[in-house]
Order: C-alpha cells, then sequence, then structure tokens
C-alpha cells in the first residue's frame, strides 16, 4: 500500500522497502504534474540536482533538466520538457514529465537527488504575480511484473518569486535510500528562469 505523505514528512530506506514488497528500491520513476491557471505565460519544468556530502552540486553539470536529459553515469534520465502535459503515468492519469532513476547506477559523488520545480516566465517584461500551483509527484519503484507506487506528496502553494522550488528529495540511507518531500521556495533571486536560482544557491 502506498503512503500519501505532508511537507516535510521522511520514508527511510527500511520503511520504503516494506513498501516495495520487501524489496529495496533499485530502479525508480518519480511522476511530476502541475496544474496553474491557463492564462498564466509560463513554462514549467521538472529537474534534478545532483548534491554531494556537502548538500552542494558536485559538479557543474551534476544537474539533469530539459536541455541535459541524462546524468553523466546514465543512472538518471529526464524524458523531455512537455509543455502540453499530456504524459501518461503509471496510473493512467497525466503527467507533465518523467523522470527515470536506476539507484544502482548513481555516482558514488551523489548524497542527494533533489527534485526541483522551476518557472520560466514566458514574458518577463510582465513580472510575476502570484500563482496558485497544484503539484503532485510520485514514487514509483519498477519491480518485474509492472510499477509499485510506493509514495506520493500532492503539493498545493501559492508560488510569490523566487519561481523555483524544492519538492522532494532521494538521500542516500545506509545501504539504500530515503525519499522526504521537502515543499520549500528557493529564495536565490528573482530571474525570468528559475533554473539560474537553483543553480545560484547550489553551485559551489
Amino acid at each position: 500500500m502506498s503512503i500519501a505523505l505532508n511537507r516535510g514528512e521522511k520514508l527511510t530506506a527500511d520503511e520504503l522497502r516494506l513498501i516495495n514488497k520487501g524489496e529495496p528500491m533499485q530502479k525508480v520513476r518519480l511522476d511530476i504534474s502541475w496544474d496553474f491557471k491557463p492564462d498564466i505565460e509560463v513554462d514549467w519544468d521538472g529537474s534534478i540536482v545532483l548534491l554531494g556530502n556537502d548538500g552542494m552540486m558536485w559538479a557543474d553539470d551534476s544537474l539533469v533538466f530539459y536541455n541535459k536529459r541524462e546524468s553523466n553515469d546514465g543512472a538518471i534520465k529526464h524524458t523531455g520538457d512537455n509543455h502540453e502535459g499530456v504524459s501518461e503515468c503509471h496510473d493512467g492519469d497525466e503527467c507533465d514529465e518523467i523522470i527515470l532513476i536506476d539507484l544502482s547506477r548513481v555516482s558514488v559523488k551523489t548524497h542527494t537527488i533533489l527534485a526541483v520545480l522551476t518557472l520560466f516566465l514566458c514574458n518577463p517584461n510582465k513580472g510575476f504575480d502570484p500563482i496558485e500551483v497544484s503539484a503532485n509527484v510520485k514514487l514509483y519503484s519498477e519491480v518485474p511484473n509492472g510499477s509499485q507506487l510506493l509514495c506520493s506528496y500532492d503539493l498545493r502553494e501559492v508560488i510569490v518569486p523566487p519561481p523555483a522550488m524544492e519538492m522532494a528529495s532521494l538521500t542516500r540511507d545506509g545501504d539504500g535510500w530515503s525519499f522526504q518531500t521537502i515543499g520549500q521556495g528557493i529564495d536565490e533571486g528573482k530571474s525570468a528562469n528559475g533554473l539560474v536560482d537553483v543553480l545560484r544557491k547550489y553551485s559551489r
């Protein structure tokens, strides 16, 4: 049975193993979806930031996003920027973006896999207004007979600049990985592209 998490809640590697029918997570999938008022001139993007033990990006390119869809170790793959939100999730719902992760291949330099949601302002001259957003992140484990939903996080926030948000993270936990929801804005600037603010915070 999967678990619906609230902001700041965490599932340890042992707890996730129990949900995953007693098996440790190996290949997982993040299904990310969001919704906002249709008259807003913005594009949302889901991305992954790879952090070392010090909580910072361990390399300039330890980032997986719409223009770099695969990590250097081949462990993480972004299926691409979806402007229309028509990709199909495991449960038949529509996803905006999907990220595939092979935990067994993740570089030892990576301590935390951080999922972020960033905004790209299509008309920078217009500026930002508060944007009511409903975002949902689902963590699946890929198993031999299909996919197992482990947990989900339904995030509803009113986004005011800065236009970037930390959604959730996978962190090394013994010989496995824990999962924690965050739901925290990144207050590193007011860039037209929120990904710039992510890099400002996490680049060495």
